[in-house]
């Protein structure tokens, strides 16, 4: 046994490990500093980036690139100093940051991971631009105020021209919607409404008169049809009106407050104001009169001469219900006088047939 042992002695010292030439030295490295990490071998090549990309992101492979804020975002992981963050520039410069490798989702390029010289550069170019932003800030915002004082003009003039277009139709549409057929004031392109007519849209001409009023205050049929309108719903507030319509001396006025008047019974009143009228031209005062004289209203010499002569005065001026009573008047005088000539022709007959009848009497 012992001869045994010996022989493996023998063997160790004889086949043992190679000395070195060098003396040997105790390996105070191992002993005293701290503990190196041994390379990686070329089989883990990228091993480490997949570790950091998974600290990053998680499974990273299974998520695409999301845009992220510089200004909110850290670039690089405070323990291991490893960058976090991928950027992609454009031809002009600008940066763009991305949380995970890959693609940009536009351009198609590869991202790369961001570095020292990266941020730095990235700063310099957010400075200048900022620089420039506040450079800028003043004549931009000339230009914007001036812009803004063009704007504002072109508005103005767009609003007169709308309002004046507004007003025109409005003075048009006031005129083919309130116009008295006998107003002698009237517009010539106008043709008129009776007041029967007016009544179904006396709203509407209610409201253009009023704009035509408020943009031609001086025009007076404006104010009058603009008062014929309201009159049909709120008379009270047409007489007024209408009364300072007659001072002005505006003859169509004088009929429709007269009429008016003869609504409320104050029948001395009405005649009052269509005597004014006769003597202002107004035709349908004179129409109005010659009726209120028909029906006794207001006695006269001669009822029959008084009535043709109003109804004559207002044909002349135009009023088409004159005409016309003028027109059945001398039909009805011509009826009268060819049946009076027809009865004097027969009593002069029956005198001749008589005087033959007394002569053939032998006396």
């Amino acid at each position: 046994m012992a001869c045994y042992f010996v022989v493996i002695f023998v063997a160790i010292s004889y086949f043992g490990i190679p000395h070195s030439t060098k003396p040997h030295t105790e390996n105070t490295t191992t002993k005293n500093q701290p503990y190196a990490a041994k390379p990686l071998d070329d089989g883990f090549a990228g091993g480490d980036d997949k570790n950091r990309q998974n600290d990053i992101g998680g499974n990273s492979s299974l998520r695409p690139p999301n845009k992220v804020d510089p200004e909110t975002i850290d670039f690089f992981d405070p323990v291991t100093g490893e960058a976090k963050i991928w950027y992609w520039r454009d031809s002009d410069g600008q940066y763009e940051f991305f949380d995970n490798p890959g693609f940009h989702p536009k351009a198609g390029d590869e991202l790369k991971r961001v570095d020292a010289s990266v941020i730095r550069l990235w700063r310099l170019k957010k400075a200048e631009t900022d620089a420039r932003e506040i450079q800028d800030h003043p004549r931009q915002e000339d230009e914007a105020n001036a812009q803004g004082e063009q704007q504002k003009v072109q508005n103005q003039k767009e609003a007169s021209a709308q309002r004046t277009q507004r007003e025109a139709q409005a003075g048009a549409m006031c005129d083919q919607l309130a116009a008295n057929p006998t107003d002698t004031r009237k517009s010539s392109e106008a043709i008129g409404v009776r007041y029967e007519e007016l009544k179904g849209h006396a709203r509407e001409a209610l409201e253009v008169c009023g704009v035509a009023v408020e943009a031609y205050p001086n025009e007076l049929r404006y104010r009058y049809q603009y008062a014929r309108a309201l009159e049909v719903n709120a008379p009270d507030k047409a007489i007024p009106i209408y009364r300072q319509l007659i001072r002005e001396r505006y003859a169509a006025a004088y009929d429709n407050l007269a009429n008016i008047l003869l609504r409320r019974r104050d029948m001395r009143s009405a005649i009052a104001v269509l005597k004014g009228g006769v003597e202002a031209e107004d035709p349908d005062s004179m129409v109005t009169l010659a009726e209120l004289i028909e029906r006794g209203y207001l006695p006269v010499r001669n009822p029959e001469g008084a009535k043709y002569a109003l109804l004559g005065r207002a044909a002349r001026l135009g009023h088409a219900g004159a005409q016309l009573a003028i027109e059945q008047l001398k039909s009805e005088r011509q009826n009268i006088q060819q049946r009076a000539f027809q009865q004097q022709q027969e009593q002069q007959m029956m005198l001749d047939v008589f005087g033959t009848i007394l002569r053939s009497i032998p006396r």
